[in-house]
């Protein structure tokens, strides 16, 4: 799995997002569950701006503590891997939702950018210097917008059952994948086409890597191939990384 990690951070994911601002806010109301109650929409945080006793700051929101589903929202499950916060249910893509403002969106994904750098450890070859809930992410559209530095990103939960959603972009969970990591959504990454939109492909750098990444092989998309490019011309700019298809 260790060797799996790697193939994904340190090529496909070298560098994160860099100086990229959260989507427009999007609230709504949510009807609670059996010990939930009724809240007023996802709260944004940050270190500069804690959560209120009871709750705790998880990828940019104020999620509550719970001990069993029972405490949480209807649309919630008591994430006990987080750290027995309340997460929901069933995530959905961006921009068509809009990310809160402490968020952006990363492919697909609302996730939260921090600003420790992260990248291999020469002396704990697995390590991507991001804790058990961060990734090290880069060469990714956060925004719209084409970023490379490294950086750490709080991503989202996994649903109860390790799905994660498809979106315009796939996405797949990490459990099983990625070491100690905790249970959240990859943005883009996949294990099968099952994890991809239609019509795009699962492309991995070696025969044995089990987590890839999708690709439609318009220009953008990843590749390491010009066979894997609408346009035949696939673009990378180191050995043994990802390229883009041009």
């Amino acid at each position: 799995m260790r060797s799996t990690y790697l193939g994904w951070v340190m090529v496909l994911l070298i560098g994160c997002a860099e100086a990229a601002g959260g989507g427009a806010g999007g609230e709504t109301a949510d009807e609670g569950g059996a010990g939930g109650g009724e809240t007023s929409g996802p709260e944004a945080c940050s270190a500069a701006d804690p959560c209120e006793p009871g709750t705790a700051c998880v990828n940019g929101v104020c999620a509550l503590g719970c001990n069993t589903d029972a405490d949480c929202a209807a649309s919630d499950y008591c994430a006990l891997e987080l750290g027995q916060v309340c997460q929901p249910r069933a995530l959905p893509t961006c921009p068509e939702t809009p990310c809160i403002a402490s968020q952006a969106c990363v492919e697909g994904l609302c996730a939260t950018q921090t600003a420790t750098s992260c990248g291999e450890s020469p002396f704990n070859p697995g390590d991507d210097g991001c804790p058990a809930d961060e990734l090290c992410l880069g060469s990714m559209l956060v925004n719209d917008v084409m970023v490379e530095p490294s950086l750490c990103y709080a991503l989202p939960a996994c649903g109860p059952d390790y799905s994660c959603p498809i979106g315009d972009s796939g996405s797949v969970c990490s459990f099983g994948l990625l070491g100690d990591k905790a249970p959240f959504c990859i943005p883009s990454g996949c294990v099968g086409t099952e994890n991809c939109p239609t019509g795009a492909a699962c492309v991995r750098l070696a025969v044995a890597d089990l987590l890839g990444a999708c690709s439609t092989g318009e220009p953008g998309s990843r590749c390491t191939t010009g066979a894997e490019c609408a346009t035949a011309q696939c673009v990378i700019e180191a050995a043994g990384q990802f390229g883009r298809c041009q």
